[in-house]
């Protein structure tokens, strides 16, 4: 079993989504930008689609005063039919070979890449706002003494196929004798040794719900099991 000291795996995951994302849009833009500058450059005619075979598009047209026939279109589409009317891009200085627009491969990079930065994103801001809070909470909070009742494993988290652990711990305000649970943040290390000891909880002193369980002392130990 590894250190609990490693880095934190959301946060990388964070930041390759992030950068997976903010690269597929930058794709997905140049893409149409450069397919959008050479399109300027041609002038545009419509032909006809003549026949299909083993998914290319064979088209005639008209170009420069010239007829072109049987001509193989580097573009094909399974909405393509024989007889379809299409608009070519025709280059002046090669007239016989058209292209035609194809934004949507640009824009599929570009949504993907939103998606991904998105999630990226937001997963880097929920582990700021966390660490945000932990620092709030150990600079303002109150430290209380909770017993480790509980260790479980967290099976809704998978990373390389692992899933952490989470230590629940409780404790009671003898004032109000009101008990309190609590659940500490996701350990990569068996903490089941922690059962019947206790732990720091750093609460919020007016709301106990907003707390953060002290598990930063098994950084010192190496745990194996």
């Amino acid at each position: 079993m590894t250190d609990q000291r490693q880095k934190n795996p959301y946060r990388t995951l964070g930041a390759v989504f992030t950068a997976v994302g903010v690269l597929a849009l930058l794709l997905g833009l140049t893409f149409y930008l450069l397919q959008r500058q050479d399109l300027a450059s041609r002038q545009p005619v419509v032909g006809s689609i003549t026949d299909l075979e083993s998914s290319t598009a064979y088209v005639d047209y008209t170009a420069g005063g010239q007829a072109y026939s049987g001509v193989r279109l580097n573009y094909y589409s399974s909405s393509m039919y024989v007889g379809q009317r299409i608009t070519l891009y025709i280059d002046p200085d090669r007239p016989g070979q058209p292209a035609v627009r194809q934004f949507l491969m640009g824009f599929i990079f570009a949504l993907l890449g939103l998606i991904f930065a998105c999630i990226g994103s937001g997963l880097l801001y929920y582990q700021r706002r966390k660490r945000r809070r932990r620092q709030y909470l150990l600079q303002n909070g109150r430290p209380i003494t909770a017993q480790v009742t509980e260790v479980q494993r967290d099976a809704r988290i998978h990373v390389n196929g692992r899933s952490p652990w989470v230590v629940w711990a409780q404790y009671v305000d003898p004032g109000s004798s009101t008990i309190y649970q609590f659940k500490s943040d996701s350990l990569w290390a068996d903490p089941t040794a922690l059962v019947g000891s206790t732990v720091r909880v750093y609460v919020d002193r007016s709301d106990y719900r907003r707390y953060w369980v002290d598990t930063s002392f098994l950084d010192r130990y190496h745990i194996v099991g």
